[in-house]
């Protein structure tokens, strides 16, 4: 399932497969923690070393079938009801502060513009030293931004961000 990302997608019946192989591996643990002390030192080492492990191996699938299925919901929700961060997409307007002149304040430092030609690559003193957060553009459809949405504009400015984001 971590191989093949779209596994619990196309295939429902994996979620079950997962549920009995979790309440069998908890029916045989309950079973050897009430088995007397007869069982060699040997055996109980193994045992000691393999449960964490395979308890691990459970829940690291429960958790990617959580994951995509929670994907897997968000991709039938409209627009409207996307979320980022929690966040409605439809209150993201509301929390929008732009770029460069848009923000109401002014620039936040001398490398904060509007058209990212004008924007150096290297960050500038004052912008490292600047207390305000930089601008970061919604990369989720339906979020604020200068551009229109579906514009090559609006593409570029947002990864161009975003990496250079990364980049600091």
């Amino acid at each position: 399932m971590s191989r093949y990302k779209d596994a619990a997608a196309t295939h429902s019946s994996l979620g079950d497969v997962v549920t009995v192989l979790q309440d069998t591996f908890e029916a045989w643990r309950t079973h050897l923690a009430n088995q007397d002390s007869t069982a060699a030192e040997e055996e109980r080492m193994w045992q000691d070393r393999m449960l964490p492990f395979i308890e691990k191996s459970i829940n690291r699938l429960l958790s990617i079938l959580r994951r995509t299925t929670i994907v897997h919901r968000t991709r039938q929700i409209p627009l409207s009801g996307i979320q980022y961060g929690g966040v409605p997409v439809d209150n993201l307007h509301l929390l929008y502060v732009g770029p460069g002149a848009e923000c109401p304040e002014g620039p936040r430092h001398n490398n904060d513009h509007i058209d990212i030609n004008e924007i150096s690559i290297a960050p500038t003193h004052d912008e490292l030293t600047t207390v305000e957060p930089p601008y970061l553009p919604y990369n989720v459809p339906g979020a604020p931004h200068t551009y229109p949405s579906n514009s090559m504009q609006r593409l570029l400015d947002i990864h161009f961000r975003l990496l250079r984001e990364e980049l600091m």
